[in-house]
This record gives C-alpha cells, sequence and structure tokens, in this order.
C-alpha cells in the first residue's frame, strides 16, 4: 500500500536537512562562534521538526489516539520554540546594535517568530478540523524551510550575501554563470 502523506514526509525531511546545513556556518564556518542562544535554537527546532514527523507517521499509521497524547507536548514546545526563536531573535537585534551595523534580519525573525506562534495557535483552535490542523502545524515546516535555505545559500553559495549595494551584482553574475551552464 503507497503511503498517502510521502508528500508531507518528504517536506519535513527536507526542511530537517536544510536546517543542518543552514546552522553549518554557525558550528563549522570559518568564524564560528555558537553560543547558549544557537544551541537553544538548534536543539528546540530539530525536536519540533521531529515530532512533527513522529506525529505524521502516528497519522499514516492509524494511531489516532496516541497522536493526540503525543499532541499534548505541543502546550509545552510551542512555547518553547517560540521562545527560543524570540530569544535568538533578540540576541541577533542586540548583537547589531552593538557593532553600529545593524540587523538586516530584524524584520524576518520577528516575522517568523510570530507567524510560528499564529500557526500553532490556530493548529490548537482547529484541531477538530484535520485537515486545517495537520496544514498550520506543516506550515511551521515551511517557515523554518525559508530561513534555513536563507542560511544554507550564503553558507555555501557566498554570492547570496548580502553585504551592501554590491549585492545584487553578485546575484546578477551568479545567476548568468548559472543560466550559461544549464
Amino acid at each position: 500500500m503507497r503511503n498517502k502523506y510521502i508528500l508531507e514526509y518528504a517536506l519535513i525531511i527536507i526542511v530537517i536537512l536544510l536546517s543542518i546545513t543552514g546552522f553549518w556556518d554557525i558550528y563549522f564556518g570559518v568564524d564560528s562562534s555558537p553560543n547558549l542562544h544557537h544551541h537553544l535554537h538548534v536543539v528546540t527546532n530539530l525536536i519540533w521538526l521531529g515530532l512533527l514527523l513522529y506525529q505524521l507517521n502516528l497519522i499514516s499509521t492509524n494511531q489516532y489516539l496516541n497522536h493526540r497524547k503525543v499532541g499534548l507536548s505541543v502546550l509545552f514546545l510551542g512555547p518553547w520554540l517560540v521562545a527560543t526563536t524570540t530569544l535568538l531573535s533578540v540576541y541577533s537585534a542586540h548583537k547589531g546594535l552593538i557593532s553600529g551595523k545593524g540587523d538586516f534580519l530584524i524584520v524576518q525573525n520577528v516575522m517568523v517568530t510570530l507567524e510560528t506562534a499564529l500557526f500553532i495557535a490556530l493548529a490548537f483552535i482547529f484541531k477538530k478540523n484535520r485537515k486545517l490542523h495537520g496544514a498550520f502545524m506543516l506550515s511551521t515546516a515551511i517557515l523554518f524551510m525559508g530561513i534555513a535555505l536563507f542560511f544554507t545559500l550564503i553558507s555555501f553559495a557566498p554570492q547570496f550575501r548580502i553585504e551592501g549595494p554590491e549585492t545584487f551584482s553578485r546575484f546578477g553574475k551568479l545567476l548568468s554563470r548559472r543560466v550559461m551552464f544549464a
């Protein structure tokens, strides 16, 4: 029998892999200096994605009662996820303020934090509507995918780093090389 949740499994696994590559530079880069904020954020994100994967597995094997029991962990883990994301956002903004350069990711960090909180809250509000509940929970993974992809690109393709007015000309050069080889 074919698993009807194959795309959902693929989404979560891709987000986990992108998260690992996104955090790669923080832990293994040339100027790597991870701190407690990073550790909490990485561990919490991976636990959250693991929980989504486990919950999806429970649903796909028709273990709905276990799904409901395990789902109660979101009452703790959801606020913890939002708190660690907020903590990292505040740390990043503070670091940018002290350096005098500012934090070019502040809007993205704040919006992803608020959207994550909103999606988790809406998933609980609509827990009786299975499709909507699942869509909101998986939407948290999609939020993570965007930011993880961003950090993956700037870690492994330096041309994607945003460092000033010459950024867009570097984007153009990078993309024109890609088009020539396609």
